[in-house]
């Protein structure tokens, strides 16, 4: 694998192995739109967890992964959501989107249709000392080390 970032220190490494695997995405996705059956494919790309680098000073950024949908069976394309949701989500929001959905949604309890109207923005996530949980005007995270709660309210640390 020919590198782009120099350095042989575990962040050069991370980095570099971020940029290769999204090259061959790309690759891959390239490749697939000429497939017939393009048309009829759903690609859906999230990470399962962060990871500590790069180094951020804000917990809750840490936890901002991004989620990709891709495929000729899209109905809406060229669309950002921005709001604030879990991979837990995925399920139901992806049920949803199916045609002749033969599926009890309602056994998927922890997950929410991200693009429904009455979608209520939401996140858990937990990480190896700890866990929060965001809305988009306040959150929290517990820190299982230090016992302590920190308390967020429109981004800004109290």
């Amino acid at each position: 694998m020919q590198t782009e970032i120099n350095g042989d220190d575990e962040k050069s490494k991370f980095l570099n192995a971020h940029r290769y695997t999204d090259k061959n995405i790309g690759l891959f996705i390239k490749e697939a739109k000429k497939q017939a059956w393009w048309s009829k494919t759903l690609v859906v790309i999230i990470a399962d967890h962060g990871h500590r680098l790069p180094m951020c000073d804000d917990k809750i950024e840490d936890f901002h992964i991004p989620m990709l949908w891709l495929g000729g069976a899209l109905a809406v394309k060229n669309k950002i959501v921005t709001d604030i949701c879990s991979q837990n989500d995925l399920s139901k929001t992806i049920l949803k989107q199916l045609e002749n959905n033969k599926y009890d949604e309602n056994k998927y309890v922890w997950s929410k249709n991200i693009f429904s109207n009455k979608y209520k923005p939401s996140a858990y996530f937990a990480f190896k000392n700890g866990f929060g949980f965001l809305q988009p005007d306040k959150g929290f995270i517990f820190d299982n080390i230090g016992k302590s709660l920190a308390l967020y309210f429109n981004n800004f640390e109290f």
